[in-house]
């Protein structure tokens, strides 16, 4: 209420007025803070505006510096020189990334050339190759005696009559173009006149005698054709239209579709050869694998620019026979392992792909090769500016390196203890790495977490982060000593598909794809078991049509690691070659 007179204000409309002023400031009071709490509201939000913002701004710089790494990496890879490389062993050919597969120092490669120390790096020299002499010892030795005329015995200082006292000989490497003929195999037809006598009708009765069954009905294809196409195909990497081509020079009209109908009915033989050497393989308690992209045109439910993948499975370098197989698969999805591995129960050497953690049962044992490979990856992109020396990247490098030393000492030494017996070689290095390999391991572990967040390279936050999230896996080396630290073994396989890959591209049908995995597969063990590729194939297919293809003990007898392979199958090692070169001197004298 307003308030005019205060002295004639009675007691009563005081207080009215005092309560009601109380009550005004109390109303005023209230409307602020319902103002100040709206304001607070307000506030709170743009600040969660403003933090969303600098969430973004810092996934965008994030984002940026990965586009700016990669820039720098490829600037690098295509300007940059050999030079630049601290690698001190040359690298092998890579099959998987831009650079190449980083192999350890003191693990594959192992090189005396002498050291050149340069500030920023360490070069090599050269090796001079040594002087690879002609060896023709394994081919066939025509002799020709040339005759002479009667006055090429006169003697030109006394004119008497001369005798041949020896055989000055001269030895020349003659070559003929490869033989392309026909062969007609006339089987005969026998008739029984007695049966012709007998019948009511006249009719005779027939048979035929078929000695050499033929590879495929109806087919021009022989076991030596055949297996020359294979050869030329997936182990030397001619294209099927180049094999027409050479056959067309030869007067022979093959068409390439023939050919590639001949390779995919092949499987039909190759396939229970196949699983026998699958079964084999997994009888072996480490088993190494990986993939590599390829591309099918007309692949089900799949446009023809898309990735198919073929995945290689080898055995571990301790087992008496080795075998490697290859397996198409439309996809990289884990369904390819799981299917391939099945049941399998041991130890999978891989790099940290997802897809093998499908398989249950298993102990994942991963590629180190791999992941020191990403340091490297993470010292080539080091600015020109910074002090390269001083870098964690190259400190990690030389860590992982002594890592790797310390690895081939151990293998040395129990080669050394025990030269006779492969088992007491494999528990001395199992246990000398518990007690000496994994502490040190360890060491790198503690180091690197240490310094994770001391680095503002990309790069080698995601090396280290690589390694500490799979220091489990990597650190599994001393479940067996069967165990290899690197799958170099299972990239170099695949290297001969990476190779014909490029040459043919793509293939027009799933079924060719998986026909090839089987040749590959076929292929690529025989020559690791020490058989030439083509002797191996025709000496199959001459042999595989005369069996029952469902009787594995027969089957067995042909399989590319089989005791039962002749000897001529065999390649030659290079010491047998020069026991013949010597032996073919000696009896020549």
């Amino acid at each position: 209420m307003a308030i005019r007179n205060l002295d004639k204000m009675t007691k009563s409309e005081l207080i009215e007025a005092l309560l009601q002023e109380r009550n005004e400031r109390y109303e005023i009071a209230k409307i602020k803070d319902d103002h100040i709490n709206s304001l607070n509201v307000i506030v709170t939000k743009s600040e969660d505006h403003i933090n969303q913002a600098n969430g973004r701004i810092d996934e965008l710089v994030t984002e940026l510096a990965k586009v700016l790494y990669k820039l720098k990496y490829l600037q690098q890879m295509h300007f940059s020189s050999q030079r630049n490389k601290i690698v001190e062993n040359q690298d092998q050919i890579s099959l998987f990334s831009i650079e190449g597969i980083e192999i350890p120092d003191g693990v594959i490669i192992k090189s005396e050339a002498e050291e050149i120390t340069i500030p920023e790096y360490t070069r090599k020299k050269n090796n001079v190759s040594k002087t690879v002499h002609i060896d023709y010892s394994e081919l066939p030795h025509e002799y020709v005696e040339h005759q002479l005329n009667e006055e090429d015995y006169i003697c030109d200082n006394c004119g008497n009559k001369m005798k041949i006292k020896k055989y000055n000989e001269r030895a020349e490497i003659i070559i003929e173009p490869a033989k392309l003929f026909v062969k007609i195999h006339r089987n005969p037809v026998l008739e029984c006149e007695h049966c012709q006598e007998v019948n009511e009708d006249g009719k005779s009765t027939y048979k035929t005698i078929t000695k050499v069954k033929p590879l495929f009905s109806r087919s021009k294809c022989s076991a030596s054709l055949l297996s020359y196409i294979m050869d030329m195909k997936y182990n030397k990497g001619l294209p099927l239209y180049t094999l027409e081509k050479d056959f067309l020079s030869r007067k022979a009209i093959i068409p390439r579709q023939n050919m590639a109908n001949w390779l995919i009915r092949s499987v039909n033989y190759i396939n229970p050869l196949y699983e026998i050497m699958r079964k084999d393989l997994l009888k072996s308690n480490v088993i190494h694998a990986d993939e590599t992209t390829t591309q099918v045109l007309n692949e089900e439910n799949k446009p023809s620019t898309s990735k198919s993948y073929m995945f290689v499975y080898r055995s571990n370098k301790y087992v008496d026979n080795s075998i490697i197989l290859y397996d198409y698969r439309a996809s990289r999805s884990k369904e390819g392992p799981l299917d391939f591995l099945g049941r399998y129960k041991g130890i999978l050497i891989t790099d940290a792909y997802q897809g093998y953690n499908a398989v249950p049962n298993i102990q994942h044992s991963y590629c180190h090769a791999h992941a020191l490979r990403k340091f490297k990856d993470a010292y080539k992109i080091i600015p020109v500016n910074e002090n390269k020396k001083a870098s964690f990247e190259l400190s990690s490098i030389k860590q992982y390196q002594e890592f790797f030393r310390l690895e081939d000492k151990i293998e040395k030494e129990a080669v050394k203890k025990f030269s006779d017996n492969i088992d007491k070689q494999i528990a001395y290095i199992q246990q000398e790495r518990l007690t000496r390999l994994l502490p040190k391991f360890n060491e790198f572990l503690l180091w690197l977490d240490s310094i994770r967040y001391k680095t503002s390279s990309i790069g080698m936050r995601g090396a280290i982060k690589y390694v500490i999230n799979n220091k489990n896996e990597l650190s599994n080396f001393i479940l067996d000593g069967k165990i290899d630290l690197t799958n170099n073994s299972t990239e170099q396989k695949i290297r001969l598909f990476a190779t014909n890959r490029a040459r043919n591209k793509f293939y027009v049908s799933s079924k060719g794809a998986d026909a090839s995995a089987k040749i590959y597969s076929l292929i690529i063990t025989a020559e690791e078991n020490g058989m030439s590729a083509y002797m191996y194939l025709e000496y199959l297919f001459e042999q595989i049509p005369n069996i029952d293809i469902k009787n594995e003990d027969e089957l067995r007898k042909l399989l590319p690691y089989s005791k039962s392979i002749p000897d001529y199958c065999k390649q030659r090692t290079k010491k047998e070659l020069k026991q013949k070169i010597k032996k073919l001197d000696n009896n020549s004298k």
